[in-house]
């Protein structure tokens, strides 16, 4: 009795390994996790001007590293406005629609993020800061960059408003390290790209329609990796001779993303991104010279009058605008008149003289105000009037002077 216990015994346990076995041989048999590839296409953009372009370029100083997150200049502002229409023509011809607005921790990517792709929740995104050194290139507190962003887009509102998204920044904080466009590529591919998936499914979005991500970043970072390898050769050369894209340039890469589950207790998507085709210009950006050559001409309300305090302050260099430029002019003129009032009138060859004088003075006062009105600041409207702050010549008129 005993022995056919134990011979049932063993034949059960033999017929459960052979079902374990069974099991195992057909998880391993089983056909790999069906692939879904996605076309991705990335429009890699630098930022606009900033206060820190005006001091490295403009007044051709390092001293920019001591400008903790700049800004954008009003140009910049103005410029990352008219580029989105550009932009966004270029993406309708297409049919493509944009998925998601991302931009790097430092300001001036942010507020062009917000000007060039309105409407778009900008996600704040660690991994494509500018890699060179400074202050410049550290992000400010989150508290504090917000209020300065807030503060500086007041007059610019826009009927959708403004949203930044700071949540990544915040999570990721811990990761640190370098920025890279490879760490930035595992971060579409682990965490920024599966929440836009499910986003999508849900919307009934097909898998065929491509994602479209709008990414701003910086021009040394651009320097680097696969985006130099493939679009370095678009870059231009700036008045310094050194080959980088342009501020608000954007190009395009594209990429194939294969996602992929298994049916079987790991449910785990996995992605993986690779690249697909060349890099292609998508707007040429803002060239910063003039048709002479040299770097345009500068009103003071192209970099903002916060900014030229702030510049001056930081560098100890104050950028000389059209406007310095113009208050040479009537301080000159203001020295003139001040000659003319305290000579005599005199009689004959002295009074003569003294009208001649006059007339001059009449003469280049109008030639200045007509320089005024026919110059155009690059952000629009005219340099400001030394007139309107300079007691010498706010009555200074035909009836002033005595012929």
């Amino acid at each position: 009795m005993a022995m056919r216990q134990c011979g049932l015994a063993f034949l059960f346990s033999a017929l459960l390994l052979q079902q374990a076995a069974s099991e195992r041989g057909r998880f391993v048999e089983e056909d790999p996790p069906a692939v879904t590839t996605h076309n991705v296409h990335i429009l890699v953009t630098r930022h606009a001007l900033s206060w820190a372009n005006i001091a490295h370029d403009w007044i051709n100083t390092y001293y920019h590293a001591r400008m903790k997150d700049p800004l954008l200049t009003q140009v910049g502002l103005r410029k990352s406005s008219d580029i989105s229409k550009e932009v966004k023509k270029w993406i309708d011809k297409r049919n493509w629609k944009i998925d998601g607005v991302i931009s790097s921790t430092l300001v001036r990517a942010i507020e062009t993020a917000l000007l060039q792709y309105p409407g778009h929740e900008v996600a704040v995104a660690p991994f494509i800061a500018e890699t060179g050194f400074g202050a410049d290139n550290e992000p400010r507190e989150v508290k504090d960059q917000a209020e300065k962003l807030m503060e500086h887009l007041a007059n610019r509102s826009r009927p959708e408003g403004y949203r930044v998204n700071y949540h990544w920044r915040e999570a990721l904080a811990d990761l640190g390290g370098k920025s890279s466009w490879s760490r930035f590529l595992n971060f579409l591919e682990d965490f920024f790209l599966p929440q836009l998936l499910k986003k999508r499914e849900a919307q009934g979005i097909p898998a065929s329609k491509p994602i479209v991500l709008a990414v701003v970043t910086h021009s040394n970072f651009m320097g680097e990796g696969d985006i130099a390898e493939r679009c370095s050769s678009l870059y231009s050369t700036n008045q310094k001779g050194k080959s980088k894209p342009r501020n608000n340039q954007v190009f395009h890469l594209g990429y194939k993303l294969d996602s992929s589950a298994s049916e079987t207790w790991d449910v785990t998507t996995r992605l993986s991104m690779a690249p697909d085709g060349k890099c292609e210009m998508v707007h040429e950006g803002v060239v910063n010279q003039a048709g002479d050559g040299n770097l345009h001409e500068l009103c003071e309300s192209d970099i903002g009058e916060d900014a030229v305090a702030y510049i001056q302050e930081k560098t100890g260099y104050r950028p000389e605008t059209i406007d310095d430029q113009l208050q040479k002019k009537y301080e000159k003129i203001s020295e003139k008149i001040d000659k003319y009032l305290r000579s005599t009138i005199g009689k004959g060859k002295a009074k003569a003289e003294r009208q001649q004088k006059a007339q001059e003075i009449v003469k280049m006062i109008a030639e200045l105000r007509q320089e005024r009105k026919n110059t155009e600041c690059w952000a629009g409207g005219n340099p400001k009037d030394p007139e309107a702050t300079n007691p010498a010549l706010e009555f200074m008129n035909l009836n002033t002077l005595d012929f």
